[in-house]
């Protein structure tokens, strides 16, 4: 697939991702009752295969002054996106979220 050119309003997310400001989505989601991991990889894989961005990584070419471009990930795999511990939520940051 033809390779697409970052716009405005991305080139400015990458220009401020530093340590402290990674540029990338993050999704809290709450669910009732148990989860299916199987189902959920599932799902999402049909989602992220509607949304084509969702599927990609930034390239930053080695020319300066060239435009980074977003580029289909030939190794995307939902389930390395998918966080399915939650020691790193502390209740109180839950409570937070209602």
């Amino acid at each position: 697939m033809a390779k697409i050119k970052l716009n405005n309003v991305d080139l400015a997310w990458l220009r401020m991702d530093d340590p402290t400001n990674p540029m990338m989505i993050t999704v809290a989601v709450r669910f009732n009752g148990q989860l299916n991991y199987d189902r959920l990889i599932t799902d999402l894989d049909g989602i992220t295969k509607r949304y084509r961005r969702l599927r990609q990584r930034i390239i930053l070419p080695a020319k300066r002054f060239t435009r980074p471009y977003w580029d289909d990930d030939p190794s995307f795999r939902v389930e390395n996106h998918v966080d399915r511990g939650l020691s790193h939520f502390l209740p109180m940051k839950l409570q937070c979220m209602n």
